[in-house]
């Protein structure tokens, strides 16, 4: 056993905010009002920390292949992150009646790197149904889709950097694992939040109940 004197964590300086994504600002701090509502910040499950910084920029943004994180997604945890928690996060999406936890920034390259691990080889594909028009994909995922939040399932919401002809840059992809399914979940990053907030102030607040230890 050994004894040491306490030595506060250094806080990061956070990277400076394009100013073509001011709106997240807001987003985050609305998000933020109605989770703690319902889970105080004490709550061992309250993983919010400050924004990244470049230097997490510098060491965490570029995937493989050429691929790197979106300037929407950078500035989305410009504003703030999380830390990883082995069991749950206070900071979650309910998708489709599941909670799908937000990634730390420095965890995406590892998500990332899973989902694309599970590519098929081109003779083992399996059937594909889809709204081509909109997702571009030929295979189990399209590289250019970068997870942001999971459903620690093999689920994920990914950020679409690649749509189809008719689809949107940056719109939301459900990717299901098991089924499948790969839908638009929203049109933006900034609709999905906003989606999640007026979610919370409907008292649409069950996925939390395990976070705040209610009873099923």
């Amino acid at each position: 056993l050994s004894i040491s004197a306490y030595e506060e964590k250094e806080k990061k300086i956070s990277a400076n905010l394009d100013s073509e994504f001011k709106i997240f600002e807001p987003l985050w701090n609305e998000w933020i009002l109605e989770i703690n509502k319902i889970v105080p910040t004490d709550n061992d499950y309250y993983n919010l920390t400050e924004g990244i910084s470049e230097e997490d920029i510098e060491n965490h943004s570029t995937l493989e292949d050429g691929i790197t994180v979106p300037p929407a997604l950078l500035n989305f945890y410009k504003i703030q992150n999380v830390e990883y928690d082995a069991v749950t996060s206070a900071f979650q999406i309910l998708i489709n009646n599941w909670p799908y936890e937000l990634i730390p920034f420095e965890d995406i390259a590892e998500e990332w790197n899973s989902i694309q691990d599970l590519q098929f080889h081109e003779d083992d594909l399996p059937l594909m149904d889809y709204d081509l028009e909109k997702i571009n994909i030929n295979n189990y995922a399209n590289p250019k889709w970068i997870p942001f939040a999971t459903g620690r399932n093999g689920d994920y919401l990914l950020f679409d950097a690649d749509p189809a002809p008719k689809g949107k840059f940056g719109q939301i992809i459900e990717l299901q694992n098991e089924s499948w399914s790969r839908d638009i979940v929203a049109e933006s990053l900034e609709e999905l939040i906003q989606n999640e907030i007026n979610n919370l102030k409907t008292g649409n607040t069950e996925h939390f109940d395990f976070i705040v230890g209610k009873e099923n």
